[in-house]
Parts: C-alpha cells; sequence; structure tokens
C-alpha cells in the first residue's frame, strides 16, 4: 500500500473462514453490498457505464486461486465484477486489478 493510503479508503484484511462470513454478514446487514472481484459465469465486464455503489465491501481473491468455491457459493456475494481483459492474459496481479476497479470507483465517486 501507498504510505497513508489507507487514510482515504478503509481497508481491511480479513481471513478466510469464519471471522470473514461474520464480517461480510454484518457490512450487508449495514446496507452495504459485498462486490467480488472475480471472473465467474455471471460476472459483469467493468466498463465506462457500470456504476458501482457508493459504500461496499471489496472481496479480492489470492493470485494463484482467486476467491474460494465455498465463498464465492455462499449467498454472501451480491456481485460479481471482472475487468476486461484482451488477448492471452486471462488475468491480473491482484493488487493491479484491485487498483483498476477503485480507480474506476473514484471517477464516480
Amino acid at each position: 500500500m501507498v504510505v497513508a493510503a489507507d487514510k482515504n479508503v478503509r481497508i481491511s484484511a480479513v481471513p478466510p473462514g469464519p471471522r470473514l462470513l461474520h464480517f461480510l454478514r454484518e457490512h450487508r446487514a449495514q446496507g452495504k453490498q459485498v462486490v467480488a472481484l472475480e471472473q465467474t459465469s455471471n460476472s459483469e465486464i467493468l466498463q465506462a457505464g457500470t456504476e458501482l455503489p457508493k459504500h461496499f465491501v471489496l472481496l479480492l481473491g489470492s493470485e494463484q486461486e482467486g476467491l474460494p468455491a465455498w465463498l464465492l457459493q455462499s449467498g454472501l456475494i451480491d456481485r460479481f465484477v471482472e475487468l476486461p481483459l484482451r488477448g492471452q492474459t486471462g488475468s491480473l496481479n491482484v493488487h493491479v486489478a484491485a487498483a483498476m476497479l477503485l480507480w474506476h470507483y473514484r471517477l464516480q465517486h
């Protein structure tokens, strides 16, 4: 993370398992959407017209495995978003993908 970036965006690293489930349920109860940056069969491509909510929880998976299947099927994720990729690239490093999504968010809010 860039020095002092946490002063502009609230960032929490929550380990997978019961603590993550509790975290997601708590934030959904507060009215926040849970958005996963993940390639799935029903994910929407992030593009100019894609609107992101003002307050949301962003889920990022590991660079090798992505998000675990149990979490994808948990029913706790409101939206799946993926980045438009061209050519032979199937994915990006997680920090690059997160930065691109957050830049898109910044343009809107």
